[in-house]
Order: C-alpha cells, then structure tokens, then sequence
C-alpha cells in the first residue's frame, strides 16, 4: 500500500475516533430528524404537561399504524417521538451511556400511568412562569407524586420538565395503582415496548413466537436475547473470517504491519456497528439486560476508538516520516508517535469512563498517581532514554557502521529509544543499554576517510645494505604505483634492527571504507612486498638464534688498541664526552655527516664515494694519516 494512502486511511481513523469520542450516541441514538412530530413546549408547566399528552397520543397512534404497515417512515416517527418524550425528563445527572435504559424506563411508567388516569388533570397546572408554589420551584401532578420542576442551569435553563426523582418515583407510584379502578382500562405499555421490534422484522412476527420464548427475562423476553446473542456470534465469526482475508492480502501486497493492524481494527469496529445498529434499531431490547448489554456495547466502543486512535496515530507519524525504522531518528518517530498516541488513547478512555459514570476527575487523578509510581518504576528506562537522546544528538554512530566499543566489534544493526543492538563478528546480537553505550569509549570505523595498512616487514640479517635499499625502494615505488593506496602518506622506513630481523615499517593508506575491500588491498600489497622481497634475493627472518661453535680469530687487537687510545687522549685533553659532549666539541662536528648519504636522488652534494666516516665521538677531527703518525 501507498505511502499516501497509509496516510489518508490514518487520518480518517483518526478523525472517526475523535468524532466517534463526542458523538457517543452513535451506537444508541441516531435517529431520522426529518420525522414530523408536535412541537414540543416547556415553557410552563402546563405546556410540558401539555406537550406530554400530545406526544404520547401521537406515539399511541402510530404504535397503531406501526403494527399493521412497518413501515420506515412511521418507524422513524416513533423513534422521534420516544426521543422527544424522554427530553421531557431531567437526565443531566444520568451518565450518557444510561440515558436510554432510564429515559425509556421513566417514559414506560408515565405512559402507562398516564394511560391508569386517563390523562393528567391540567386544571390547576399553572400556565405561568414563577407561580408556582414550592420553595424549591417545583410543582406535584394532582393526585401523584410526580413533579415538574423549572431548570435552573445548563442548555435548558428556564424549561419545566419531570424531575429527576421521576426515575424512581414513577414506577414505584404505578406498582401502587396496579389492581386499582383503573386497571381495568390500562394499556400496557411495557408490552408494547417489550415486542417492539424494527422494520426488518415483518408484521405479525411478534404472534409466530411461541409462549416460551416470548417470556420476559431480565426485562427483555427470551427470543430477543437469543437473537441479541446470535448476531454478536455471527458478527464475531464474519469478523474473524475478513481479518483471515485481510491477512492473505497483506502478506500478497506486503503492506506494514501497523496498516494491517489498523484495517483488522476498522474491520471489528464495523462488525460492532453492524451488531449495534441491529440491537439499538432493530431488536430494541430493554430492562436490565438491554442496560447491561449496552453498556458493553459502549465499553467496547470506547475500546475500539481508543484503539483505533492508537494505530492510526502511529500509522500516520511513521509514514509522514522518512527515517529509517531501525536508525536512531526512527526510533525517535516511533517514541514520538506512540507518546502522541498514549496521550490521545488516555484521553479517549478518561472520557468514555465518564460517560460510563466514573468521574473524570477521579479518573485523571488515579492516572497522576498510578503515573509518578510508574515514573519510579521506569527510572531505569528513562535514564536508558535520555541516553538515546544523547546518541541522536551527538551521533557517533548509524544503523549499518562497523564500530569497536570495550571488548567488542560489531555492526550497528539498530538504535532504539532504550538500547542499541550490534551484530558481533561471532554473529552474536549484543545488546547494550543507551544509558550505558553512550558513555562508552567508541570507535566508529566506518567513519575512516581511509583505512591504514601498518605492517612490519621483517628481512634476514644476511640481507647486505644494498639489497636492504633495494627493497625499501621497491616497496616506495609500488606503493606510489597502486591505484588504491594514497600517494599523500606513504612511510616506509627501515625502522628498526630486531632480535632476528631487520625491520621494515610499512605504514600505508588505502583508498576505501569498507572493510572486506580493504582485506582485498590489504592482501594484495602483502602479495607484492613478497614478490619485492623475493626479487632481491633475500627472504623473511624468523624468531631466531644462531649458534657459532667455530673457532674464530676473535676481537681485532689493532684496532681495540686504537679505540682505547683514542679515549685515554680524549681523558688527556679532558674532552671525554660522559655524561655530555662539551659545547666547543658538539659544535665542531655538528651537521658535518652527508645526508641524504651519497647517490641519492634526493643528495646535491658531488658524487663523491665516502670510504671512511669520521667517528662522531671524536674530537677534534683528526684524519687517518694523523691518527697512524701519532700512534
């Protein structure tokens, strides 16, 4: 699936849930507007009363009609009609996901006693606004304990409506009229609403019901709750069956997984759509189960917004964002999206509890304290966190470099919001705490402009001083000579006389920042010092020692007398040179050695041969003829 459709399917989620959240009455109260119904008056009480007489008569009558043609239109009109019915009752206090089962309840009882006294006597119901006789402006129906009282606050301040003891009042007052005078002429209005079903149930449906079925069971007769729970069955197996689909096309199209998840929650959204639609305006379920299973209805609704809003949010951050998932700044999109997330999903469910009942107060400041417990808990964790930050910030290191920290070598192959994972050379996956890796010494090798060859090579001793030169040259002119070495810091020197070896400091950079095409450069520069090496006629030393057992002349007696004599002079003249050379004689004999030595490209003195070097001990210069005069 597309970047911009992602984007799109997760704005509308988001928007669905959000809308979803305030119009909580979409599983419950959608109802057809474009119904005519009387005008409804609550400017007094007697225009309430009023209103309430005239709207029941019309429910009476299209109940009538109802049950004869069900049809949509006088379908629509009764729903309105119960709708405006129950707004002549106070429910401000009544959480929004009750509404209904009270409101209905309420209005059952009205009616039915309504229906027991044949009407309200209007008589001495006042007309007028302030008249009435209570302190607490309130006013009692004759010969009832239901009142009527003026709204002092809120969007329907100044109207006269049921007081909100009706609730309570009204179906205790009509258990006391049951088996009285006007029993005999009473309709039954918990009947009527009892087998009131919608417009896909076909007339005379209700009769084809056997008795058994049609009992009433928790205020709802019995065939209504098997319905009830038929549909949510096949709803959850219809459900089940898209998500099998879903998950068929994408592993086909290879969407991500967190579009998957978003489809697979809109799919069960709208099974619970379907399944709320047919029990709220079809079934019409009632009593306490129809209390109890809406309020289920609502709790998971509030669930599968929240839900909803969850992955939609993640699902548009992360494809708004162009960051790889697996690098540092990726992992700050997916924090960044879930934190949007978490808030929004806290949000949508603080709000749907208040509309379950629970205060939104208590609510917010249970999630305070479960929240600074959390925040003790997770020290760890945040400490962890602000270590990512550290690494987003100062950026040692990127998913896919090659680095070295403590002990270990490895690939980064992904940098979270809580730790950094590296694949070792072993193949192991080492993971190490942000908190702990960013206050690690790290070397980042695929950071390297270039990458160094140091080596030693190691010659016989055997190996004579022009066979040492023609090496070391060899070596230089190749190194200049190979396409992937930089000629700016080539240094190859002899460095060094080892116990068993004359040493060659190679120290080279190759063109490359990759490490299998180094060991590739490497391997051929090895190659070709080998060949050098073989082309001059020697060969490698190796960790030695040799042993002379012949029998040799010894030391050269000529010339250790000449040495001694030379420092018994230097004692006469006291010039010995121990601990220090003297000023006058460091400065006879300073810069007089021929260098670079004679022959070389780099010398511009004459092509003189030197066969004898003046000892740098000696002092004052003496020539080998003064030397052999003397002695």
């Amino acid at each position: 699936m597309s970047r911009l459709l992602t984007v799109l399917l997760a704005f509308a989620v988001i928007l669905l849930s959000i809308f979803g959240v305030f119009e909580q009455r979409t599983l419950g109260f959608q109802r057809d507007f474009g119904a005519s119904v009387p005008v409804v008056k609550t400017a007094t009480p007697r225009k309430t009363v009023e209103s309430f007489d005239v709207l029941a008569d019309a429910l009476a009558a299209n109940l009538a009609r109802y049950a004869l043609n069900k049809d949509a239109q006088t379908y629509a009109r009764i729903l309105r009609l119960v709708d405006e019915l129950v707004s002549l009752i106070d429910l401000s206090s009544i959480p929004q996901a009750y509404v209904r089962d009270y409101g209905v309840h309420t209005l059952v009882a009205l009616l039915a006693i309504r229906e027991r006294m044949t009407r309200f006597d209007l008589t001495s119901v006042p007309d007028q606004t302030g008249t009435l006789l209570s302190e607490d402006d309130e006013f009692l129906l004759d010969a009832t304990p239901i009142a009527l009282v003026r709204i002092t606050n809120g969007p329907r301040e100044g109207e006269y409506l049921f007081k909100e003891s009706t609730i309570d009042v009204a179906p205790r007052f009509l258990r006391e009229l049951r088996g009285s005078e006007y029993d005999e002429t009473a309709q039954d209005w918990r009947a009527v609403f009892y087998g009131f079903t919608g417009p896909w149930f076909p007339a005379g449906f209700n009769e084809a019901i056997p008795a058994p079925l049609d009992t009433v069971l928790l205020g709802t007769p019995i065939w209504k709750i098997l319905l009830s729970v038929l549909s949510g069955g096949l709803a959850f197996l219809a459900v089940q069956q898209a998500q099998v689909q879903l998950q068929t096309w994408r592993d086909r199209e290879r969407i991500s997984k967190i579009t998957a998840r978003l489809s697979k929650t809109l799919i069960a959204v709208s099974g619970l759509l379907v399944v709320g639609y047919f029990l709220h305006f079809q079934l019409h379920v009632s009593g306490v189960f129809a209390g109890v299973l809406y309020l289920l209805l609502e709790a998971v609704w509030v669930l599968a917004l929240a839900t909803l809003f969850w992955f939609g949010s993640i699902a548009a951050i992360e494809a708004l964002s162009s960051a790889r998932s697996l690098s540092l700044e990726g992992s700050l999109v997916q924090l960044l999206s879930r934190v949007i997330a978490f808030v929004g999903v806290v949000w949508i469910l603080a709000y749907g509890a208040q509309t379950l009942g629970f205060p939104l107060l208590s609510v917010l400041a249970g999630l305070g304290i479960g929240g600074i417990a959390a925040a003790l808990a997770i020290r760890p964790t945040l400490e962890n966190l602000i270590g990512g930050l550290v690494l987003y910030l100062d950026r040692p290191i990127r998913v896919g470099d090659f680095c070295q920290f403590g002990p270990h070598m490895g690939t980064v192959e992904r940098i979270g919001v809580r730790s950094t994972q590296v694949r070792a050379l072993d193949r192991t996956l080492i993971k190490v705490p942000n908190s702990s890796f960013s206050n690690m010494e790290l070397i980042n090798w695929a950071q390297c402009d270039q990458m160094m060859i140091d080596l030693t090579v190691s010659l016989r001793y055997e190996t004579d001083t022009d066979q040492l030169r023609y090496v070391l040259a060899s070596i230089r002119r190749m190194a200049h000579a190979h396409p992937r070495i930089d000629n700016n810091s080539i240094r190859i020197r002899l460095s060094d006389f080892g116990p068993s070896s004359l040493d060659i400091a190679v120290r080279i950079y190759a063109k490359t920042r990759e490490w299998n095409d180094y060991f590739a450069i490497r391997e051929d520069v090895l190659l070709r010092i080998k060949q050098i090496v073989e082309n001059a006629g020697t060969s490698f030393a190796f960790p030695s020692s040799t042993l002379y057992l012949s029998k040799d002349a010894g030391l050269d007696a000529q010339k250790r007398e000449a040495a001694s004599s030379s420092v018994k002079g230097w004692r006469r003249s006291r010039n010995l040179p121990f601990p220090n050379f003297s000023a006058e004689m460091r400065k006879s004999f300073e810069d007089t050695l021929r260098y670079p030595p004679g022959g070389s490209p780099d010398d511009d003195g004459p092509d003189v041969e030197v066969d004898t070097v003046e000892e740098p001990l000696s002092a004052p210069r003496v020539t080998v003829e003064q030397e052999e005069t003397k002695t």
